[in-house]
């Protein structure tokens, strides 16, 4: 479990004020700079950029501020068993200053681990750890994918995403999309690949049979399952859902309620007239 020491939301720092911690903190430290600073650090002077964060291990000397203006940061003090891992599995950069890019994101997460915190309810700790966990994974995410998110047609391919996995009985065509952001169909197709690892059309069927998988599990025909993620032709749509899945609609409606049914809890007396048996 993670667990949250202390936070910080928007706390400001005069101009000229020096954080020094030349034995660094017992616990792990992650701060979120909105102005530049200047951080010291193995002798070194480092000038960042505004929305620059920095993930300090324990013990780890800490230094920073700002000669010219007035800055702000948040962030938090952490600890617990499965930091090291965790932070290495998800490659998190230690101990030197990285840029994050949309990191009212962040912000918004630290504030809400910390509101949690505050409640002191009864799960409010375990809510807390999951809150920061999923902290790490998104800046991990946004630390792989900032290119990305800088980029200026990131915007409209990230709304075509979603659109895609809102909408999937809608034909989705990469020429008519290019067209519409007035892209040739070759650098339409190589963005969106750059974008999001994938392609179009494997986006467009995999939301399509996320869809369906979720619908089979209701007594919905498959005829109409098919027509309502976006199928004019039953049978084409059986075979893609058994080339993804690697069973057929009838097979994956079937295991379904078998699973239900083996799992469903019994009446008290249907229990009772069982154990008599």
């Amino acid at each position: 479990m993670l667990h949250l020491f202390h936070w910080f939301l928007d706390f400001k720092h005069p101009k000229g004020y020096r954080i020094d911690r030349p034995n660094g903190m017992d616990v792990y430290s992650f701060l979120l700079f909105q102005q530049p600073v200047t951080i010291e650090q193995n002798g070194e002077s480092i000038l960042t950029e505004e929305n620059t964060g920095i993930l300090y291990e324990k013990w780890i000397p800490q230094c920073y501020y700002n000669e010219r203006s007035d800055y702000w940061h948040d962030g938090f003090f952490f600890d617990g068993e499965e930091v090291p891992s965790l932070i290495q599995k998800l490659g998190l950069p230690l101990n030197k200053p990285f840029s994050v890019k949309n990191s009212n994101v962040i912000s918004a997460m630290i504030r809400e681990a910390a509101a949690e915190a505050l409640r002191k309810e009864t799960y409010s700790a375990e809510i807390v750890s999951l809150r920061l966990e999923a902290l790490f994974y998104k800046l991990a995410d946004l630390l792989l994918h900032q290119a990305s998110y800088s980029h200026s047609y990131y915007p409209q391919f990230r709304q075509i995403r979603d659109d895609i996995y809102c909408h999937p009985e809608r034909r989705w065509r990469a020429q008519d999309l290019s067209e519409e952001l007035h892209l040739s169909l070759s650098r339409f197709q190589h963005l969106y690949k750059a974008f999001f690892s994938t392609t179009l059309n494997k986006d467009v069927i995999k939301g399509r049979i996320e869809h369906a998988q979720y619908l089979l599990k209701s007594d919905t025909s498959i005829a109409a399952v098919a027509e309502t993620c976006g199928y004019r032709n039953t049978e084409h749509f059986i075979r893609q859902f058994k080339k993804s899945t690697g069973i057929s609609p009838g097979d994956y409606r079937k295991r379904h309620f078998q699973h239900f049914l083996k799992n469903a809890p019994q009446p008290i007396g249907h229990r009772e007239n069982q154990q008599k048996g």
